[in-house]
């Protein structure tokens, strides 16, 4: 009988370790499906490496949910996409293709030309470095102070790096409607607060925050969030609004899903 039970547990681990190598093959195999997917993307619709020189073809992005384009330090430059709900690009690709390495995409009750208090963005943390899986070093120092965001009207919006925190989801960092300024002054001091290093930024009555988002490392099954907030300072007109564009629609409010 022990011979047997043996026999059988033996089994049974050979059984997980071939599905869990074929489980991490199809992951690697999705990993670089996606970067391919999105290499492709920036070599066709993005030009210049420096931001004052730096354009989108938004006439190539007609008729995707892609709402912005996003540039933070030397590697994330990625399109922008929100959805009917958040569960819908946490894990598919701007083309709509399944995918574990998802989308960057805007919170789906943030307004998608961010002129809301605080647009909320997340993005995978992807050991490979892709997505916003470059996002961790910000904890230690920052690459660059600023990072910027385009929009389908041909405006290229920048943000200086306010806080840099360790969060959990679902609590107050993530608020993006306040009911006065009051509030949102007190939400931008508490965030101050949080960095782990000292921006040197203060709370302001008239700015618009964007606020990065992604998983941290030290525990994102239970909630744990890397968070890097910017303030906008300055609104460019670098390029003619794609053809296509329109203002849209205040969202309706949605709750956020996954773990991201």
């Amino acid at each position: 009988m022990k011979q047997k039970i043996g026999n059988i547990l033996f089994i049974a681990s050979i059984l997980l370790f071939v599905a869990g190598g074929f489980l991490l093959s199809q992951k690697i195999q999705g990993d670089k499906e996606a970067d391919k997917v999105y290499e492709e993307v920036r070599d066709a619709v993005s030009e210049g490496d420096d931001p004052d020189g730096f354009t989108v073809d938004w006439e190539a992005l007609e008729g995707t949910d892609v709402v912005a384009w996003i540039r933070v330090g030397s590697r994330i430059s990625y399109p922008v996409l929100q959805g009917k709900d958040n569960a819908v690009y946490l894990h598919h690709l701007y083309n709509g293709k399944y995918n574990y390495a998802g989308s960057i995409f805007l919170h789906a009750a943030c307004a998608a030309d961010f002129t809301g208090d605080n647009s909320i963005v997340y993005g995978h943390n992807m050991r490979n470095g892709s997505m916003f899986g470059t996002l961790k070093r910000y904890l230690k120092k920052p690459e660059d102070p600023y990072f910027y965001i385009y929009l389908p009207d041909g405006t290229r919006h920048t943000y200086q790096i306010a806080s840099v925190a360790n969060v959990k989801d679902g609590t107050k960092a993530y608020t993006y409607q306040f009911a006065d300024t009051g509030e949102f002054v007190e939400y931008q001091k508490y965030m101050i607060s949080k960095s782990v290093w000292n921006t040197g930024a203060k709370a302001e009555e008239n700015v618009k925050l964007v606020s990065l988002s992604t998983c941290s490392s030290i525990g994102s099954k239970r909630g744990h969030r890397i968070m890097i907030q910017g303030m906008e300072r300055e609104v460019r007109q670098v390029q003619e609004p794609a053809s296509w564009y329109s203002p849209q629609d205040e969202p309706e409010n949605t709750e956020m899903e996954g773990d991201i």
